[in-house]
């Protein structure tokens, strides 16, 4: 991605600006107001991203007829005056020297153009910039940076002449709309998955050879509820309290270790620990990134997050396929958790998997009991199993192996699971999820959180139940035994359920 910064008159880039580009682009470029020519060359190399013109000054753009008239230019006739004929920008912003019937026709050839009206004053267009050109860096879309850096400067307190705008292709153009992100906080989690890339860059359905990284940002709203559960107003979710997924960007795995660890080194605390999450069944990459961030913010990890998305179609008629999928799997999140074991300087790394997501955590259990060198370095700190579809009698044989990749292992379990309860029909075998009496390890301590119903399917109590999160917070914050924990009472053989609350 590139970046080229043009002064359309002297000394108008701000000492910061080319800083805020280079978190989209190292390498960005400048061209002086002395040295401007019009049309702007085209780049031999790699196509420029943005195309950022900084400056207040007509003289310039008048040489050239880019002008305003009476009436708006040809799309065609002032795109030509600006940019030479190849491959246009990605996004042009005009700084300063945004005039909106220009910008309409500029649209008509460039797919996005931001505009920052000149008397919304340098220290504004700086604040909005530099969290614009931040989120850009970190794989957001144009129009989720566009809302979150008008947030950080209130746009909507601004008359709406001074508000920046964003125009697009289609002819369309767009001011910040008040409220839809406010007091939100961009959570960033950090991913490893072994789905495909599609052609629009997003990763699919489809399983790959190879296991990618990278990061994703997710805006929480202030208002969001614990559990993310908006309240529904007239049969429609308040949408002020959605988590929003804004993007994504891969890295190669030397530079996601080095990155994670220096979010590690930021962290106000010396814990210095990693919580991954793994999904379940019927679950997009989106949809991974946005639960993993709630449960971020949930649970106050101390540390980083990261998530591991295997291939789950995402569709109710896609549990079959999901099968196929959780097991092909499994080898990827071997390498993934080694990774952030050994290499990611993290003291500690907890896990909490979902339902299907668990058959994978287990097998990788399985190797290390056997002592695979693929497992080699595997040493988690506290291990939640949420609602596992697994085996029932499987899962009872083979949960000692547990012990080999963890300190301590938590089976939250619930009869009332309806979502377990087909899966039996379909296997003709209970799930472990179930909280049956099987005889388990002692090492492996079971919840029942049957009390607990908070979905119509009673299968997304891991993350969506107060007392539960409550629970997984002491337990990973303070490592205390099913015993002192207060929430809970004692079922007998190891088994504990959840005290009632007045």
């Amino acid at each position: 991605m590139k970046v080229l910064i043009c002064e359309l008159d002297p000394h108008a880039v701000p000492s910061g600006l080319i800083g805020y580009a280079a978190g989209l682009d190292p390498d960005v470029r400048m061209v002086p107001a002395d040295r401007l020519v019009l049309p702007l060359p085209s780049p031999s190399e790699e196509p420029v991203t943005v195309l950022h013109l900084v400056g207040s000054d007509d003289g310039t753009r008048a040489r050239h007829g880019l002008t305003p008239g009476t009436r708006a230019p040809a799309a065609g006739d002032w795109a030509a005056g600006l940019l030479a004929p190849g491959t246009p920008p990605d996004v042009v912003v005009l700084d300063s020297c945004y005039v909106p019937e220009q910008a309409d026709a500029l649209a008509g050839s460039v797919p996005v153009v931001v505009g920052l009206p000149g008397r919304i004053g340098r220290v504004t267009a700086d604040t909005f910039l530099e969290r614009w050109y931040a989120l850009l860096g970190q794989g957001g879309t144009v129009e989720a940076a566009f809302e979150a850096a008008c947030d950080r400067i209130a746009a909507g307190d601004l008359p709406e002449p001074l508000q920046p705008r964003l125009h697009r292709r289609d002819g369309t153009s767009t001011i910040y709309r008040s409220g839809r992100y406010a007091g939100a906080e961009t959570v960033t989690v950090w991913f490893g998955t072994n789905r495909a890339r599609e052609e629009n860059g997003e990763f699919g359905t489809r399983p790959s050879s190879t296991l990618h990284y990278g990061s994703c940002l997710v805006e929480v709203p202030a208002s969001a509820p614990i559990g993310a559960r908006p309240r529904r107003r007239f049969g429609r979710a308040d949408g002020r309290r959605r988590l929003l997924f804004v993007g994504s960007r891969s890295l190669d795995r030397e530079a996601y270790l080095s990155a994670v660890a220096d979010a590690l080194d930021d962290t106000l605390n010396d814990r210095r620990a990693v919580f991954v999450y793994v999904h379940g069944y019927r679950t997009t990459f989106d949809e991974a990134a946005v639960r993993a961030a709630q449960l971020h913010m949930d649970l106050k990890i101390p540390g980083v997050t990261a998530f591991f998305s295997w291939p789950s179609r995402g569709t109710a008629h896609g549990y079959a396929a999901d099968e196929e999928a959780v097991q092909l799997s499994e080898r990827h999140l071997c390498d993934f958790l080694v990774d952030l074991c050994v290499k990611s300087s993290a003291k500690k790394v907890h896990l909490l998997a979902h339902s299907m997501g668990s058959r994978a955590v287990l097998r990788v259990a399985m190797r290390a009991a056997e002592n695979s060198s693929r497992t080699e370095g595997i040493e988690l700190g506290q291990l939640i199993l949420a609602a596992p579809d697994i085996d029932a009698a499987f899962f009872a044989s083979e949960a000692g192996s547990l012990r080999h990749i963890a300190e301590g292992t938590t089976l939250y379990t619930s009869s009332r699971d309806r979502a377990l309860q087909s899966s039996s029909l379909v296997h003709r075998g209970l799930r472990a999820g179930q909280g049956l009496s099987l005889p388990f390890p002692e090492t492996v301590h079971v919840i029942d959180a049957a009390p607990i119903d908070v979905s119509l399917l009673g299968h997304g109590y891991y993350a969506a139940a107060f007392p539960v999160l409550a629970d997984m917070y002491s337990l990973i914050y303070d490592r205390h035994d099913p015993s002192a924990r207060m929430a809970l009472r004692s079922l007998g053989d190891n088994r504990w359920g959840f005290r009632e609350l007045d």
